[in-house]
């Protein structure tokens, strides 16, 4: 059954937005603007309440206020790529051109994917006491990887550009999409080594409850000139109304800080889940098989779910993988004088689990404060996700700060070979103290 599709706009668009909506961030996400505008450069220059979620150590340094707090933080993200949204911007309402395909199609190197990444963070409220901070946190992460041959049966059926029957895997096709509310809690204690040179050394301990998770990494079938068949595979918490939970899973975590502050100069090292226990319930967890198959000109599917034991091994042992990993963040900061702060990070991380972020990272940031209550941020980065696929993001923000209140907005906009741009934005929308 050969089939060639004249997609349009309007149809690809949906195609390309549910492979990207179906986890830039951390499990415990920034409570702060400026950390965002700043590049993501944070690591020593993390003040009051950001410290909770940066380097607890923070917590104790010479630069807070006695306290500091905020309520409602919102911070989101969302990219595709290398077919990004706006590529099919001028084709509203009519069918794509054969050679724009081709060229779109030409942009997932053989053996890659088309990548869809949705990322939502709301810190209900964050706070720092003295050395003492706590956060809350909802978190949405999502990230789908849409294989270069499932792509070519979208845009232009199981037959090639020529017309010729096309022969298609469809293995390589992926989903992670994951719902969880962290609760922390910091201390750090400052110790005086010399005169105007202090240690700091702090803890944050994380419990998190899992919400919702879908889950598959086990896409595959074939596509001939006379028909196909396709499998997507996945696990996914219970979604039934009457039977659903917000409690799926859940463990602790536990992040170490310290810093050395010399005079203007802070020099700054984290590890983010030195040990993390998080694992969802795997009672609470369905089995659904997704298969899709042409046979004598009609279509034949299975969608029904199955109990946790029936999913193939591979996929219950993602499963069991995806959980918060390991990140390790070197920070220094420059502050010569109240107007001026430099800083810049070098981290290392996983690419697995959960969180969506970058495997590396090396960047620097700026806030200039050309008036007393007017802060204004910047800061870039090199990142790199894996081994094959490396790029950069670029930040930017502004802060208004007037007795002892502020309001601040962040952007930035990331960029990287293989999946092209990611932007997010984040606005605080009280706090007081520090930003």
């Amino acid at each position: 059954m050969r089939m060639r599709n004249p997609i349009s706009r309007t149809a690809l668009m949906l195609v390309l937005l549910a492979a990207s909506a179906a986890p830039t961030s951390a499990q415990l996400p920034s409570a702060s603007t400026g950390a965002l505008g700043m590049g993501g450069n944070f690591t020593a220059a993390a003040r009051g309440f950001g410290a909770v979620a940066w380097n607890p150590a923070l917590l104790a340094s010479s630069r807070n206020e006695m306290a500091s707090m905020t309520l409602l933080t919102t911070m989101g993200g969302a990219g595709i790529g290398p077919i990004e949204l706006s590529d099919i911007a001028d084709y509203s309402d009519r069918l794509v051109p054969e050679p724009v395909k081709q060229e779109w199609l030409d942009r997932v190197p053989v053996g890659g994917a088309e990548r869809g990444t949705v990322n939502a963070d709301l810190t209900w409220g964050a706070a720092q006491i003295g050395h003492f901070g706590l956060q809350v946190s909802s978190s949405v992460r999502t990230i789908a990887d849409l294989s270069r041959d499932v792509l070519q049966l979208i845009l232009f059926g199981n037959i090639d550009e020529d017309g010729n029957p096309a022969s298609l895997d469809f293995a390589g096709s992926s989903l992670d999409l994951a719902a969880y509310t962290t609760f922390a809690g910091g201390y750090a204690h400052p110790f005086e080594i010399l005169p105007g040179m202090r240690l700091l050394v702090g803890a944050t301990a994380k419990y998190t409850v899992g919400h919702v998770v879908i889950t598959g990494d086990d896409s595959r079938g074939t596509a001939t000139g006379t028909g196909f068949n396709v499998a997507f595979p996945i696990v996914n918490s219970v979604i039934d109304p009457d039977s659903f939970t917000l409690n799926n899973g859940g463990g602790f975590g536990f992040d170490v800080g310290a810093a050395l502050e010399m005079g203007p100069w802070t020099f700054a090292a984290a590890i983010e889940n030195v040990v993390s226990t998080f694992e969802w319930d795997m009672d609470d967890l369905r089995f659904r098989p997704l298969t899709l198959e042409a046979v004598e000109a009609r279509l034949v599917a299975d969608t029904e779910e199955r109990p946790f034991d029936a999913a193939p091994e591979s996929l219950r042992e993602h499963v069991e993988e995806l959980g918060f990993k390991r990140s390790v963040s070197l920070g220094a900061a420059y502050r010569p004088s109240s107007m001026l702060l430099l800083s810049a990070d070098l981290r290392h991380g996983s690419n697995d689990g959960i969180v969506t972020d970058a495997t590396s990272h090396l960047g620097a940031g700026v806030e200039y404060r050309p008036i007393p209550w007017l802060p204004l941020r910047a800061g870039a980065a090199a990142i790199q996700f894996g081994e094959d696929n490396a790029g950069y993001q670029v930040g930017g923000g502004i802060g208004v700060n007037l007795g002892g209140w502020n309001l601040s907005a962040s952007a930035l906009q990331r960029d990287t070979e293989l999946y092209g741009g990611e932007t997010m934005f984040m606005a605080t929308i009280f706090a007081t103290g520090l930003p």
